[in-house]
């Protein structure tokens, strides 16, 4: 090993001050890229028309978002691909491939949490993977409605793919007998405050949660015939969460967890700089603000049921308090953050003498 690996090393072992990295120039990079890409195709129809899909799939500037978030996270190889669909969704799948070609899911047997593990790096410039001790090749997939006709803004989209590509750090991290989907959720949206989108996850929040289909759009601006429409998306909303156990936390919790993993960073480290902590500070307030104006404003009579529903009383129904505590066990901030500089403390760090 020469110097400058010794000294590369070094510095990735060096013990952290702080789990908020900030945003770093790569997604700022990335941001660019997305409204570049955008604005090229803005007056295309890839949803119906199958030539300006196929165009859009092949465009290079997919390639360099994907060459970008492997600088930034260390992914062997990332594919960043559009899907054929009008919701506003985004979803990343991880997976290895072996000397012979064939692909695994990094949950797979083949590889353990041990290689996990120890592929991991952590710096104060944020999350990486080893790629020397652990290839882990990164599958983006973004559905056309969150690129276009969409109220998602381009630092919001991003924010929705860093807690994405968070989720590929939670089994590390974590570190329990079992990780259920409620700690895996929390985990990927404390990620996101970490890297500095915490207020544009707020605000895609804000614009994602009520979300009307066609005829209901017409039928929540009727008056009386609104309070149904307003009932109806809450029963959908209980269903789905308890029936069917939805691994994610109520909106609220979630928007909720972005203040509270930055106020974790500013209580737990008082040597931070002040520059971070000026920044710091004015994020939570831009949280606060996004969910109170949210929560308290609204001319809609059925978006005024729902927000109720979703603000007042889905956070205090004993089913989701047990949930969301059981997952605070492994997965609160100050727990992750004593994690995450309980790992880093093992590796160590270099003396020279």
């Amino acid at each position: 090993m020469n110097i400058n690996e010794i000294f590369q090393e070094a510095e990735q072992l060096s013990v952290l001050n702080e789990m908020y990295f900030g945003k770093p120039q790569a997604l700022y990079k990335i941001e660019d890229l997305f409204d570049k890409f955008k604005s090229q195709y803005k007056n295309h129809k890839p949803l119906t028309i199958g030539a300006d899909y196929k165009e859009m799939i092949k465009d290079p500037i997919l390639k360099k978002i994907g060459e970008e978030l492997c600088n930034t996270f260390g992914f062997n190889e990332t594919m960043v691909t559009i899907v054929r669909d009008a919701s506003i969704n985004a979803y990343t799948i991880s997976f290895v491939t072996d000397a012979k070609g064939n692909s695994y899911n990094i949950d797979s047997k083949p590889f353990t949490n041990e290689k996990l593990t120890n592929a991991v790096i952590v710096t104060n410039s944020g999350f990486n993977f080893n790629k020397k001790k652990f290839k882990t090749n990164l599958l983006v997939c973004l559905n056309l409605g969150i690129l276009f006709n969409s109220p998602i803004t381009t630092p919001e989209l991003i924010a929705i793919l860093m807690h994405e590509v968070g989720h590929n750090f939670s089994k590390v991290i974590i570190k329990a007998d079992k990780i259920n989907g409620r700690m895996d959720e929390k985990f990927a949206d404390q990620f996101v405050a970490m890297y500095g989108y915490g207020p544009e996850l707020v605000s895609a929040f804000s614009k994602m949660t009520i979300n009307y289909g066609q005829i209901e759009k017409h039928l929540k601006d009727v008056p009386i015939i609104n309070i149904f429409v307003g009932l109806n998306k809450i029963v959908d909303s209980v269903m789905f969460r308890h029936l069917f156990d939805d691994p994610h936390p109520n909106m609220y919790s979630r928007m909720e967890s972005q203040i509270k993993q930055l106020e974790a960073e500013l209580k737990g480290n008082r040597d931070i700089d002040p520059k971070m902590k000026k920044e710091i500070e004015d994020q939570i307030e831009q949280c606060k603000k996004t969910m109170e104006d949210y929560f308290s404003n609204s001319d809609n009579m059925s978006d005024r049921m729902l927000k109720y529903y979703h603000g007042r009383i889905e956070p205090n129904h004993n089913v989701e308090q047990e949930k969301n505590k059981a997952a605070d066990k492994y997965a609160a901030p100050e727990t992750i953050n004593d994690k995450i500089d309980q790992m880093y403390k093992r590796k160590g760090f270099f003396k020279l003498h």
